[in-house]
């Protein structure tokens, strides 16, 4: 059970990082977040609005997506992509435990199963009310492309792009392995990068 200081560590981890939506909620991961949505600093307050569309600080966010539709075009980053895309705790498990050189399950290794339940949970919380705020469009909807997903474009329409859930729940559990397996770090924050 996490003690109160390793509460609030994860809380600063979680802000540090940015953004969540999906993780857990009560569907098949059944995490428990450390944190109600009401206990977490709320990042409207915080964190800088998006760019406006057209506006000169929107050119720096459309170098960074052609910078990564080039990533696709290796065979090795799109199918890393399109695992990444799985947004969840069978993502998390299958791309961070053969770093850390353990197979993660329910029955083999509870306590820490359930602390990336946990703390996945907890992900989904914190920037809730910044993507209702913004509901900002995400980039194959401005561009009008299709992703390397196109069967999870549909339910994407309807979900803003920022503050990222994707990159949160990444960089959190990166960031968690991390302290988890600190001779493993560079590795572990290389693939949450």
């Amino acid at each position: 059970m996490m003690n109160k200081m390793s509460k609030w560590m994860l809380a600063a981890i979680l802000m540090v990082c940015g953004a969540a939506t999906a993780f857990a909620g009560q569907d098949e991961k059944n995490g428990k977040a450390y944190f109600t949505k009401d206990e977490l600093p709320n990042m409207v307050n915080f964190l800088p609005a998006p760019p406006e569309f057209e506006s000169t600080r929107f050119v720096a966010d459309q170098t960074q997506y052609l910078w990564g539709k080039r990533q696709r075009q290796d065979e090795n980053r799109a199918a890393m992509a399109i695992r990444d895309a799985d947004y969840g705790m069978n993502t998390i498990i299958q791309e961070y435990g053969p770093i850390i050189g353990l197979n993660i399950t329910k029955e083999d290794t509870p306590a820490l199963y359930t602390l990336i339940q946990n703390v996945g949970a907890s992900c989904d919380s914190i920037s809730d009310r910044a993507k209702q705020k913004y509901m900002r469009w995400r980039p194959f909807m401005y561009y009008n492309e299709p992703t390397l997903v196109p069967e999870q474009e549909e339910e994407l329409r309807t979900n803003g792009s920022y503050p990222s859930g994707h990159t949160v729940l990444g960089w959190t559990m990166a960031l968690l392995f991390s302290d988890i397996c600190p001779a493993r770090a560079d590795s572990l924050l290389a693939r949450g990068y």
